[in-house]
C-alpha cells in the first residue's frame, strides 16, 4: 500500500478482498478454513498486520468471515481459524464475475 497513516477506502476493499481470496484458497485444506497466523497473512498478501488485524475485524463484523479461535495441546492459543462465508463468498462473485 502506498504511503503511510490512513487507508483510503479503496486500499481497505483490496485488502479484505486479498483476504477473502487466500481464505477461499485455503479452504481446500482438511477442516476448510485457514490457520495463517496474522503475522503470515499479512506477509501473505503484503500488507502490515495492523492493517490486515484491521480487515479481518471488517470482515468478520461484515459477516463476510467467521474467525473461531484455536489452542495448542498445552492450552496455548495458536492461529484463529478464518472460514469465508455464503456472504463473502458472494462478494467474491460480484467482483470477480463477468457483467
Amino acid at each position: 500500500m502506498p504511503g503511510r497513516g490512513r487507508a483510503s477506502v479503496n486500499d481497505m476493499v483490496r485488502v479484505e478482498t486479498a483476504i477473502l481470496l487466500r481464505v477461499s484458497r485455503d479452504e481446500k485444506s482438511e477442516d476448510g478454513s485457514s490457520h495463517l497466523s496474522g503475522s503470515e497473512l499479512a506477509q501473505a498478501i503484503g500488507v502490515s498486520e495492523f492493517r490486515t488485524r484491521s480487515a479481518v475485524a471488517r470482515l468478520v463484523q461484515g459477516g463476510d468471515l467467521v474467525s473461531t479461535p484455536c489452542f495448542k495441546s498445552d492450552g496455548g492459543q495458536a492461529a484463529n481459524a478464518l472460514a469465508i462465508t455464503d456472504a463473502g463468498k458472494a462478494r467474491l462473485d460480484r467482483l470477480f464475475s463477468p457483467r
